[in-house]
């Protein structure tokens, strides 16, 4: 898990970096985090694994998709792969 939850405020004030390419993705938890492009562009992923088969599931843009909707997202697709 990650050591500090993402907040709306840290995905909104988030931006691109050239020199530190690490700081271009913002973990939550679970699997879940926010991809920054150099364009300005904040994607939604969501990593998991079925099969021992690493697997990355988009969830929408920011501000389009909001930090809860993306964790609820989440959260839904964590659940539906446990049952498959």
């Amino acid at each position: 898990m990650a050591k500090e939850l993402l907040t709306d405020t840290a995905v909104r004030a988030a931006k691109y970096s050239e020199t530190e390419k690490s700081k271009n993705r913002l973990k939550d938890a679970s699997g879940l985090y926010i991809l920054l492009k150099p364009n300005g562009g904040k994607y939604w992923r969501f990593d998991y694994s079925i099969g021992g088969k690493d697997q990355t599931l988009s969830l929408g843009t920011y501000p389009s998709t909001t930090l809860a909707n993306a964790k609820v997202k989440a959260a839904e697709m964590r659940n539906s792969k446990r049952m498959a």
